[in-house]
């Protein structure tokens, strides 16, 4: 308990800094906030780093419920945006993010950056460096991924909703979801082999899947983080067997699996490492040589299926890939 407990406040750490959660920008967030629904600000309160609210308006005076203090129902506590001045404290509020004034704030400023308010202006002209010799226009575009409901996912947020060809391709479950760069998988391709690794299979396999479903269902996903090609198209550029039936529950199975979101991050580290530093073995020439040379005969292929307590008929079609070549 003590280790999770660990792991988690490590989390919590690296979400904070990676989203720059920072006490000034929440707070400005709720200040320009009130600012645009034509509320009274915030002011300073006698303690640096909190705030009183004053007695809000409308819809927004929910946002001060909760603040009086339970022992002294009549004084409203200041809020505090940072987590350190609220510690081990109950004379301060901590207005975190899911805070009723933070959320209010945060669903206001939504509606106006996307659009669907009324109060920020959509273009601007600002003075800019005198050195500019001509007119310069600043473009801003936003992804937004939507569900099969069509509510809006936040990558990292939202991981576990989506689906995961969809996770692997934005690397949503790595806390650095970001927007697919268009890798081309056939460059991958001449990097994998027909299937996964036997030791990373050990590692990341669930047992309700078939081994060797697995492998080469894994070898195929590691096509997938930042490639904007489907799943079906790089499956039918997949040089050996692929399972196809096998292959559409091999989603469903990984996501019904307690350790989904830690074999996810592993295939998707796996790439990673793949595009920074290839593969230990060319394995496209490797099937190109065992393309073009005669490995074994069909009696030789029967005999050694007979001895393995392999049926031979089964195998005989692909004594190639059997040995070996390509696959590890």
């Amino acid at each position: 308990m003590r280790e999770r407990l660990a792991a988690l406040r490590d989390d919590l750490y690296e979400s904070r800094v990676t989203l720059h959660l920072h006490p000034d920008r929440v707070h400005r967030v709720v200040r320009i906030a009130l600012a645009l629904a034509r509320e009274p600000a915030l002011t300073p309160g006698a303690e640096p780093g909190t705030w009183v609210v004053p007695s809000l308006t409308g819809s927004w005076s929910r946002a001060t419920i909760g603040l009086e203090h339970p022992a002294t129902p009549d004084v409203r506590r200041p809020i505090t945006f940072d987590h350190d001045v609220a510690r081990d404290r109950t004379d301060v509020v901590l207005a975190h993010l899911g805070h009723r004034l933070v959320r209010m704030a945060l669903a206001l400023m939504r509606a106006e950056v996307w659009g669907t308010g009324n109060h920020l202006h959509r273009v601007a002209i600002r003075y800019a460096d005198a050195r500019l010799g001509s007119l310069v226009a600043v473009a801003h575009g936003r992804l937004v991924i939507t569900g099969a409901a069509g509510h809006r996912l936040l990558l990292e947020h939202r991981d576990a909703r989506l689906r995961p060809a969809d996770r692997l391709r934005y690397r949503s479950m790595t806390g650095k979801g970001r927007r697919p760069e268009g890798t081309d998988p056939s460059t991958r391709l001449r990097a994998l082999p027909l299937a996964l690794w036997p030791d990373w299979s050990i590692r990341l396999r669930p047992p309700t899947i078939d081994p060797n479903s697995f492998r080469i269902a894994a070898a195929i996903a590691l096509c997938v983080p930042g490639a904007t090609t489907p799943i079906r198209s790089i499956r039918d550029r997949w040089p050996g067997p692929c399972f196809t039936q096998r292959m559409g529950r091999f989603g469903t199975l990984v996501t019904a699996d307690p350790h989904s979101t830690a074999i996810l991050g592993a295939l998707c580290a796996l790439t990673e490492h793949l595009d920074r530093h290839g593969a230990p073995i060319d394995y496209d020439r490797r099937r190109t040589l065992a393309s073009q040379i005669e490995l074994l005969d069909v009696d030789a292929w029967t005999i050694m299926c007979r001895a393995g307590a392999h049926p031979p008929a089964r195998a005989a079609s692909s004594p190639k890939h059997a040995c070996g070549y390509g696959r590890r």
